[in-house]
């Protein structure tokens, strides 16, 4: 049915005008924009190709705008700029939802202009948001407001000023749906307060103050000023800007944050959490600390700049990596390169600890300790073992590894011969103290010597090392 012709006779017929080409069903239903659809009692489409379907829908005064569902409202953005406080006594502020409902604020006794523009405009916000429907945050002494508005008008234009925002390519589907600018809010009381936000599932949300915002399942939410922000899961919560959590009830509460598994929080700064957990908010991986990483089930890092990997793994102090955990999720070997084996032989794998940038002028470098785990008590000390592989013969048989060197609290023991580097007597180093070395023409001929500090000696007699 195209225009404002009469409706088929099981339709109510008592709506209110129409604009060129438009659609008009119901009771007290409105289409006055060209080409608009208004379907349902109190249902309106105001703007041209505007389309409102289910009883009081309000597609706004933006073009193009979709409303779908009962309740459902493509919502206006409405800013209040605070210019001169001390311009604005007894000063009115008069807001207009969809009804029309008509709500106005009289400076003195709903709210206060005193102090300095910023407070006048924390009082403004305080005032709106006592307002069902809409909601107020406040930047500085400038008040954003969204939820529905229709009109927005001050008395005095010294004292502040106001803009209306028509929005437009809204999309609201699900009863009491409500989006704005470029925003799509799909399912029952799903909400979008910021412009360029998605929010799908039953009452997911994006707050004021998070725009180009993502929030997907039911309950999940994008909370105020977490611009950018992605949430994704039944009670997906995300917290802060640049922030990302998906799985059921995961949180990222930190800046750059990444939540993923169900259950699993990211509350540090950079944080990266990985690893669901049984039901529970927080029993998945969890990462409190900034620049921390956590991958597995129940991991925990309290600490920053950790990396933390396996189920149950924890932090002890800042700057670990730690891999495994006590009992369950206990790694026991670890393989490096092709990993527990691989089809290309010769291979050679280096492991380096960080050298200094070339931009620093006689930097030292970082030096590297391998380290035994400490005992407690009179508990056995911890060895280090140095293995190579045996030979098996010719063929595909796996070699078996073979301890080389052992090191314990009382010694270290070599299974294999130790070589001793060999110099000349015109070539040996300087003579630094407690140093071995090969003497190849020494008088008495090769000889084992060692160094006092200021000479190379023979171990046989302490002579000084000599060709004659």
């Amino acid at each position: 049915m195209s225009g404002i012709n009469n409706p088929p006779s099981s339709a109510p017929s008592d709506h209110d005008g129409g604009g060129s080409g438009a659609t008009v069903i119901g009771t007290s239903a409105l289409a006055d924009g060209t080409n608009a659809t208004a379907y349902g009692d109190d249902s309106s489409a105001p703007a041209a190709d505007g389309v409102a379907i289910g009883h009081a829908a309000d597609s706004g005064t933006g073009a193009d705008n979709v409303a779908i569902g009962s309740g459902s409202v493509a919502n206006q953005l409405a800013v209040i700029s605070v210019i001169d406080f001390s311009l604005g006594a007894g000063d009115t502020i008069t807001l207009t939802q969809p009804g029309p409902v008509v709500t106005v604020l009289t400076e003195g006794v709903d709210f206060t202009a005193a102090s300095s523009n910023a407070v006048t405009a924390v009082s403004i916000e305080t005032a709106i948001n006592l307002i069902s429907g809409l909601t107020a945050v406040r930047t500085s002494a400038v008040v954003a407001v969204s939820g529905g508005l229709i009109d927005l008008q001050t008395g005095d234009v010294t004292a502040w000023t106001v803009a209306l925002n028509l929005p437009s390519s809204i999309i609201a589907i699900g009863k009491d749906a409500k989006a704005t600018t470029d925003g799509i809010a799909i399912g029952t009381s799903s909400t979008v307060d910021e412009p360029a936000g998605i929010a799908i599932g039953k009452l997911a949300k994006i707050f004021a103050g998070a725009v180009q915002s993502v929030a997907i399942g039911t309950f999940a939410g994008i909370n105020a000023g977490a611009s950018r922000s992605t949430a994704v899961g039944y009670v997906a919560t995300a917290s802060q800007p640049d922030a990302v959590c998906i799985g059921r009830q995961s949180a990222a509460g930190g800046i750059r944050s990444v939540a993923i598994g169900a259950n699993t929080r990211s509350n540090g700064t950079a944080s990266i959490a990985i690893g669901g957990g049984p039901d529970g908010i927080g029993t998945g991986a969890d990462t409190p600390a900034q620049n921390s990483i956590g991958i597995g089930s129940e991991c925990q890092v309290d600490d920053s700049s950790c990396i933390v990997m396996g189920s149950f793994a924890k932090s002890t102090a800042s700057s670990q990596f730690v891999i495994g955990a006590d009992g369950v999720g206990e790694i026991t070997n670890c393989y490096f390169g092709q990993g527990v084996s691989g089809s290309i032989a010769g291979r050679t794998v280096r492991m380096q600890s960080s050298r200094v940038d070339t931009t620093v002028t006689d930097g030292e470098g970082t030096s590297l300790t391998l380290a035994a785990g400490e005992g407690t008590g009179d508990g056995t000390a911890a060895e280090i073992d140095l293995q190579t592989p045996d030979l098996v013969g010719a063929g595909t048989s796996q070699q078996t590894l073979a301890t080389r060197l052992n090191l314990n609290d009382t010694r270290g023991s070599f299974t294999v011969p130790v070589e001793i580097p060999s110099f000349t007597v015109a070539g040996v180093p300087t003579a630094t103290t407690d140093r071995m070395i090969i003497v190849s023409d020494d008088v008495g001929g090769l000889t084992l010597a060692y160094s006092d500090g200021t000479n190379w000696r023979r171990t046989s007699d302490r002579a000084i090392v000599s060709t004659t």
